[in-house]
């Protein structure tokens, strides 16, 4: 095999290896952006909550004084 060849082939090889790890960022990207969503909601709809329970806390505890 010619060394131009050789550099070639390597050429190629090095070229879909990279492509492939690209691939795998952004896909790896993509999927933590989802949960990335997910965990802000879950944040969004606990602090609701939270506030809520501390509404009705107070709300309750002026009532009885």
């Amino acid at each position: 095999m010619p060394a131009n060849q050789q550099l070639d082939t390597t050429y190629m090889l090095a070229a879909k290896e990279w492509n492939d790890a690209q691939q795998k960022v952004v896909k790896s990207f993509q999927q933590s952006q989802g949960t990335s969503v997910e965990s802000w909601l879950y944040l969004a709809v606990t602090l609701v909550a939270v506030s809520l329970l501390l509404a009705l806390y107070f709300y309750f505890r002026h009532k009885r004084r």
